[in-house]
């Protein structure tokens, strides 16, 4: 097969119209060494097309799933239905964050919002996927490139993956909640106080009783059950106090809040706390980890929302060793 893009020998990817004769230059899809190929034998500057000197492994499909992978990495941004010239500094190709699918690419931006793009060449996104797709929440688009071909130069995929509205449909759109539309600490601990208290590690309390040691197996259960979680930590409590003193809940249930603030600024030796509650939109969990002069929240939820990060088994591993910090 010939084509009209290759890679350099740092991987990066190169146009036909930009090689230099003198070096040599990489199959995109089996990493061979290629052949500069012209039209003109006596025209030596010229190259028409690269062209492999033994047959190639790979295929069509996956000659532009890697290239349109690599030139979205590096663009960081891609116009998208619904959300315009989406900007983004998270992408992860090939992404294994999710139970029992591997979208082809996951980008995110600043604001937590994140998307899955799926790039059609051969095969279009079948239904199961879709499915399990919209189980975890997140938008997805599907880009058509199944008019592309091996002659194909880097410009014109570029344009098709980047810029052309016209080829791209929505898989799952749901309606996404931005940061601010995310309770705050205040308000979390006033709809958890609210609802159920699951544990904590205090003794002389009517719930159970959760030793220290045994915490972090207890999260893990959670972690386990939801599909996002959202970090607080990293909280003062002085800063966190006054907040809940700001908020219009202290001041319609003074008492009740001034009470509550005095339990928690009373805390000097690590405390943590466990509460369900319920949005109207299913429940969620609350860990409450309160320091002398530290609060550290940590929300598990099935709703997708700016900021959520994933609870995939792939990372319980290193979000166990992350928990663990918090208790330290």
């Amino acid at each position: 097969m010939n084509t009209k893009i290759a890679k350099d020998i740092t991987g990066e990817l190169i146009n036909i119209t930009d090689v230099k004769v003198s070096q040599t230059y990489y199959c995109v899809d089996c990493g061979k060494a290629l052949i500069k190929k012209n039209k003109n034998p006596d025209n030596r500057k010229r190259i028409i097309h690269f062209a492999h000197s033994t047959n190639c492994s790979g295929n069509l499909e996956t000659y532009l799933h890697k290239i349109s992978k690599d030139i979205i990495e590096k663009e960081k941004k891609i116009l998208l239905p619904q959300l315009g010239n989406f900007s983004f500094a998270l992408c992860e190709k090939e992404c294994r964050r999710f139970e029992g699918i591997v979208p082809d690419i996951l980008i995110g931006n600043e604001n937590g919002i994140k998307a899955i793009i799926e790039i059609y060449v051969r095969h279009i996104t079948d239904e199961l996927k879709i499915k399990k797709i919209k189980g975890f929440g997140i938008p997805a688009f599907e880009i058509d490139l199944s008019a592309l071909s091996y002659d194909s130069d880097f410009e014109t995929i570029r344009h098709e993956l980047i810029e052309n509205l016209s080829n791209r449909k929505t898989l799952h759109f749901p309606v996404i909640k931005s940061s601010v539309d995310k309770p705050t600490q205040s308000q979390q601990l006033q709809q958890s106080r609210g609802n159920q208290s699951l544990w904590s590690t205090v003794k002389d309390t009517a719930i159970k009783y959760v030793p220290l040691e045994d915490v972090t197996n207890e999260v893990l259960e959670f972690y386990d059950h939801y599909k996002f979680y959202f970090d607080d930590a990293g909280l003062s409590k002085e800063g966190f106090l006054k907040s809940i003193e700001g908020s219009q809940s202290y001041k319609n249930k003074t008492s009740q809040w001034k009470d509550f603030k005095k339990k928690i600024d009373e805390i000097n030796d690590l405390t943590v706390f466990a509460f369900r509650s319920n949005s109207g939109k299913g429940s969620g969990i609350l860990v409450l980890c309160v320091t002398k002069e530290n609060l550290n929240f940590i929300t598990f939820s099935n709703t997708y929302k700016a900021d959520a990060l994933f609870t995939n088994s792939s990372d319980r591993k290193k979000f166990a060793s992350w928990f663990k910090t918090l208790l330290d």
